[in-house]
């Protein structure tokens, strides 16, 4: 299979990273017990040789195209005890992807257990890729601790999928047959260079990609409980929409409402929320770990918003129709194509303009086919348990803020990533309020009308 094709979305998370702004996947894996060194070190180890993409390099320069290479004997070095920064997380700095893999592995010491974290760049993996690295983790933890339950085993993994990981369910045929859908999707590549997103706030320094910021990552989180998030979830069902279709638009009205309060902006202001979406389909759960994601983005203006009910309805018409009119896979179709323009994706990844206001990511319910024991719901691994996640995801320039969203053990969760060279704990903090206060908004209105 080595050495193996970037693909074009691996080459645009390869091209964009920068010392400044590292294109990096950090996860939080927080544990009630403590974890055995020697046993998480072979599990460990297991795991990264299960996944040939967590220990490959890239050589930039093989036939104008870059390429992974295999390092098959490759493991991560495990740091204990590791020190963190003021959000309890190791510093998360640069992976230079062509001196060296793109897996670091962090292990904290808590008073009630271990906290693990993941350093992960995202040219390797998205979130749902990672969940699969978790889930095989956690698995081989359990066996190597030698008291597993019966039956417990790895799942076969089928590396051949590596091959189709740029746009699994995109054949050829397939692809002919629905260009014309294509024609709605491409209009909005259109828009995604004519309208002009404004960040959450003017800079106020100049953006130095070089340097890295002083402290990184800045993630800030918040976990509702099992009654709100059940509220949530119904309040999505009763209004005969997806609950993704109604975090973004409780984003919109948040990120709205903040920026006015700080007296930022204008109604005629483009607001972007940018939107991955996994193009895997059945059976690539036996893919090996792998970014398989592309990108819808959302535009709206603050003028738009003031009728709630009809900006979720009109969200859900553009997501709907971005699912099933296959322009989700409109933005790695664009990126394939300007790789092979005169300066291929190096307009794109410059530094000088904003891209999107903010990014959310649902990850829906996470880890919910582990074939664990479980404890009130969460995950039972040998001595451990895995008490809860964060996912923090990466920040780019002008991207001041990243929400992703999931569901484990029954709690959503909320982590927002943010950039302290554009917000100050004080501002980032409010924004999260003010968009956990608008997602109990909406579903006390659906209760109250109900």
């Amino acid at each position: 299979m080595f050495p193996l094709p970037l693909t074009s979305f691996e080459e645009y998370m390869f091209r964009d990273d920068r010392p400044g702004y590292p294109t990096n996947v950090v996860l939080r894996l927080r544990f009630a017990g403590f974890l055995d060194q020697a046993t998480f070190t072979a599990a460990l180890d297991a795991t990264v040789a299960r996944h040939p993409l967590l220990r490959a390099t890239v050589d930039p320069e093989s036939d104008s195209r870059p390429r992974w290479l295999d390092h098959p004997d490759w493991r991560p070095v495990v740091h204990w005890n590791a020190a963190t920064n003021q959000y309890g997380y190791p510093p998360t700095v640069h992976i230079d992807l062509t001196r060296e893999p793109a897996v670091r592995v962090c292990v904290v010491d808590l008073a009630a257990g271990h906290d693990v974290v993941l350093q992960v760049h995202h040219a390797v993996a998205d979130a749902v890729g990672l969940n699969r690295f978790v889930e095989d983790l956690l698995v081989a933890y359990a066996l190597h601790c030698g008291d597993a339950p019966p039956g417990l085993a790895l799942v076969d993994l089928e590396p051949a999928r590596l091959w189709r990981r740029a746009a699994p369910g995109l054949s050829f045929p397939k692809s002919l047959t629905q260009a014309w859908r294509q024609v709605a999707g491409f209009s909005g590549v259109y828009r995604f260079f004519v309208h002009r997103p404004v960040p959450l706030r003017p800079s106020l320094a100049a953006i130095d990609e070089r340097s890295p910021p002083p402290v990184l990552p800045c993630p800030t989180a918040h976990g509702f409980d099992p009654e709100e998030t059940r509220r949530i979830l119904a309040a999505a069902k009763a209004r005969n929409v997806t609950v993704n279709d109604s975090l973004v638009r409780d984003l919109f009205l948040a990120v709205s409402a903040w920026r006015r309060r700080h007296g930022i902006g204008s109604d005629g202001d483009w607001l972007r929320l940018a939107i991955p979406v996994n193009l895997r389909e059945a059976g690539d759960e036996r893919m090996p770990v792998a970014n398989s994601v592309s990108i819808v983005f959302v535009d709206r203006q603050p003028r738009e918003l003031d009728d709630s009910d009809h900006l979720l309805r009109n969200i859900q018409r553009q997501l709907w129709r971005a699912k099933h009119g296959q322009s989700t896979y409109t933005y790695v179709q664009a990126l394939s194509l300007l790789r092979r323009l005169p300066g291929g994706m190096t307009p794109l990844v410059r530094a000088n303009r904003c891209r999107a206001t903010t990014l959310l990511s649902n990850l829906g319910r996470v880890l919910v086919g582990t074939p664990l024991p479980r404890q009130d719901g969460r995950l039972v691994s040998g001595n451990v348990v895995l008490e809860g996640l964060e996912y923090v995801a990466p920040l780019r320039p002008y991207l001041h803020a990243a929400f992703t969203v999931f569901t484990y053990a029954g709690r959503l969760g909320v982590t927002m990533h943010s950039d302290p060279r554009a917000l100050p704990d004080e501002l980032a903090r409010g924004l999260l309020d003010d968009f956990v206060a608008q997602v109990r908004q909406s579903a006390a209105d659906v209760t109250n009308t109900c």
